[in-house]
């Protein structure tokens, strides 16, 4: 995709239909970014030191932002620019072979997150943990729900108060907001998946 510099605010040529299709393209990819990352419009423009009125103009593909204005805009949103320019052509469903799986280490704790990416509103991860092994030294919180399910092995699962014992086959379902923590409690390694929601907080 080729866009044409021009300062924020400037009126759109008339019946310049490539470029108006191109600044609305690149509006639909900052807005889905920006609300995966559940920020409101302002607190990008803070972030990009830009007035939220030129986001909203840019989201909404009236105005065609400058490249110094895609670079706050990214760095705002800590992606590169080119991310900003691809247009949101995803197919209908993303496999993630086993040898494509992405290694995510925490300390000594092998995780292999097992979605394509980190924008969408799921995220499901791989654990193993070997015996007496946590995932964290003391119970941690996250927004949103998630579910683990004891693939094998024997884990305890610490959510607020209360703890869990589960076996292979075995499922839990939480807030993450509830500090919480996975503990190995077997004699042989296990092996646990993770669903993650992200948390559902309204922006603009």
């Amino acid at each position: 995709m080729t866009l044409r510099a021009r300062k924020l605010g400037d009126a759109e040529p008339p019946g310049d239909a490539a470029v108006a299709d191109e600044s609305a393209a690149v509006g639909v990819t900052i807005r889905r970014l920006r609300r995966a990352r559940e920020m409101s419009a302002a607190e990008l423009a803070q972030a990009a030191e830009l007035s939220p009125g030129a986001i909203s103009q840019i989201e909404s593909g009236t105005t065609q932002p400058s490249l110094p204005a895609l670079r706050r805009i990214a760095r705002g949103l800590r992606v590169p620019v080119f991310q900003l320019l691809l247009e949101d052509d995803k197919p209908n469903g993303h496999v993630v072979r086993r040898s494509e799986a992405g290694p995510r280490g925490r300390g000594q704790i092998a995780y292999d997150v097992l979605t394509p990416d980190t924008d969408g509103e799921l995220e499901v991860l791989e654990i193993r943990l070997t015996p007496g092994q946590s995932t964290a030294d003391s119970p941690v919180a996250h927004p949103g729900e998630e579910c683990l399910v004891v693939v094998d092995g024997e884990v305890t699962v610490e959510i607020g108060t209360e703890s869990y014992d589960l076996a292979g086959r075995d499922a839990v379902t939480f807030r993450g907001e509830r500090p919480h923590r996975v503990t190995n409690s077997g004699a042989r390694d296990a092996l646990a998946i993770s669903i993650v929601t992200r948390s559902r907080r309204a922006v603009d």
